[in-house]
């Protein structure tokens, strides 16, 4: 099986070892689907380019695994049924 994930989170350290500071860069999804980066430096959030944060000197990434199963609503009653004794009713009024 191929793994295939997304980068969403870039940790930056400014300064020497033994003192400095962090901040960050996160990915963010909007809902039509435009992706976004973002920048986190203590109070001070703003948007910067893709392109900036592909340049930054990284102490950790953060990835998303992009091919996560998917289950619809029906296979979750299903694997949840097979885990239980009673079976999960489809709609309230077959409960009456």
């Amino acid at each position: 099986r191929e793994y295939v994930y997304d980068l969403v989170g870039v940790c930056c350290h400014s300064g020497q070892t033994d003192c400095g500071h962090y901040y960050t860069f996160c990915r963010d999804k909007e809902e039509n689907g435009e992706v976004s980066w973002w920048k986190y430096n203590d109070e001070i959030v703003m948007r910067v380019k893709e392109s900036e944060v592909m340049t930054m000197k990284a102490c950790m990434l953060v990835y998303e695994q992009k091919n996560k199963a998917q289950y619809t609503i029906k296979q979750i009653r299903e694997l949840i049924q097979k885990s239980m004794a009673k079976p999960i009713l489809e709609h309230e009024s077959e409960a009456s």
